[in-house]
C-alpha cells in the first residue's frame, strides 16, 4: 500500500502540476514491467498502466518511472503504433521520455542516484546510455 500512496502523491502532487496534463492509472498485476505508457484503443484517452507489485519500494525511482510514462505521452510517442517504428526510433523514444523524467528528477530534487542503481539492476543493454544520460541531465 507504500508504494500505491507514493505513486498516488507523486502524480497528484508533481506530474499534474508538472506536465499539465492527468492521465488515468489502471492496475494491472500481469503487466510484465513495472508501467507502461499508452491510448486506450477504443476512446484514445491516455492511460498508464502499472503492475504495483513489480513497482520498486522507492519514491525516486517511482517518480522516474512515472515521469518516463508521462513523458510517452507528452512527447506524443503513444500516438504511433509502436509496432511501426523501427528499433532506432523505439530507442530514440526511450531516449526523449528519459531526457523528460531526468528534468523532472532535477526540478523535483528526487536522488538521481537511486535511480541509476534501480536502472544498473534491471541490466539491459541501454543502461549505460540511460544512466550517462541522465548524469548529463542532472549535474548534482
Amino acid at each position: 500500500m507504500e508504494r500505491k500512496n507514493r505513486l498516488v502523491k507523486i502524480i497528484s502532487n508533481e506530474l499534474i502540476n508538472y506536465s499539465g496534463k492527468s492521465i488515468k492509472i489502471i492496475y494491472d498485476n500481469f503487466l510484465e514491467m513495472p508501467a507502461l505508457a499508452l491510448l486506450d484503443t477504443n476512446t484514445k484517452e491516455p492511460l498508464i498502466i502499472i503492475n504495483i507489485n513489480i513497482l520498486p519500494d522507492c519514491k525516486d525511482t517511482i517518480a522516474h518511472i512515472l515521469s518516463h510514462e508521462y513523458g510517452h505521452h507528452i512527447l506524443k510517442h503513444v500516438d504511433i503504433n509502436p509496432n511501426l517504428r523501427s528499433k532506432k526510433d523505439l530507442l530514440i523514444c526511450e531516449d526523449q521520455a528519459d531526457i523528460y523524467a531526468a528534468i523532472f528528477i532535477s526540478k523535483f530534487n528526487y536522488n538521481k542516484d537511486k535511480i541509476k542503481e534501480y536502472i544498473k539492476l534491471r541490466g539491459d543493454n541501454t543502461s549505460y546510455d540511460r544512466i550517462k544520460l541522465i548524469d548529463t541531465i542532472i549535474s548534482n
